[in-house]
């Protein structure tokens, strides 16, 4: 199992009773690594971020309980570069991939 130090600020506005909307911003710090065999030299490098905003609806159970239901929409991008050095040779890949979803949420 692999773990990751990521970050997700994230701001909202309740503008009535039972409406409210979220916009935020995450991701992972880079992830590098980088291993030798002989002559020839690796090194990688990982990094995700997104953006998101979501539309959260409010249901008051109890004077201290809400059910909450979210919807909204989320960019996520991921970009993966590798190196490989040899004597004479230099080989660098760069993968920069992204995709747009829609996201909910209960609790």
């Amino acid at each position: 199992e692999k773990n990751f130090n990521g970050y997700s600020p994230y701001i909202g506005y309740r503008f009535h009773r039972n409406v409210a909307i979220e916009v935020g911003y995450g991701g992972f710090l880079s992830e590098s690594k980088s291993a030798s065999q002989g002559t020839t030299n690796y090194s990688s490098d990982a990094q995700y971020w997104s953006v998101y905003g979501d539309v959260v609806g409010i249901y008051p159970v109890s004077p201290q309980v809400n059910l909450l239901g979210s919807l909204g929409y989320e960019y996520i991008t991921a970009k993966f570069e590798s190196l490989e050095v040899r004597p004479g040779r230099t080989f660098d890949n760069e993968t920069e991939n992204g995709v747009s979803a829609v996201r909910f949420g209960l609790g």
